[in-house]
C-alpha cells in the first residue's frame, strides 16, 4: 500500500504551515484523499506535484 502523509507531515517537509497545505488541498493544487474524515496526501502525488512545479535556480 502506498504511503499516505498527513497535512502536518507535508507542511513540515515543505517548510510551510498546515493551514497553507490545507488551502492548497482545498484548491486542488495537488491530489488529496479523505480517509476516515481526515485529509491525506499520497507521497507519490506530492513528489509529482513538486517535480511539476520545480523552478531552476538563477
Amino acid at each position: 500500500m502506498e504511503r499516505m502523509l498527513t497535512l502536518a507531515q507535508v507542511a513540515e517537509a515543505l517548510g510551510v504551515s498546515v493551514l497553507t497545505v490545507r488551502r492548497w488541498a482545498l484548491k486542488r493544487r495537488f491530489a488529496s484523499h479523505r480517509l476516515g474524515g481526515r485529509v491525506r496526501i499520497a507521497e507519490r502525488d506530492l513528489e509529482r506535484w513538486l517535480a511539476e512545479n520545480r523552478r531552476e535556480a538563477l
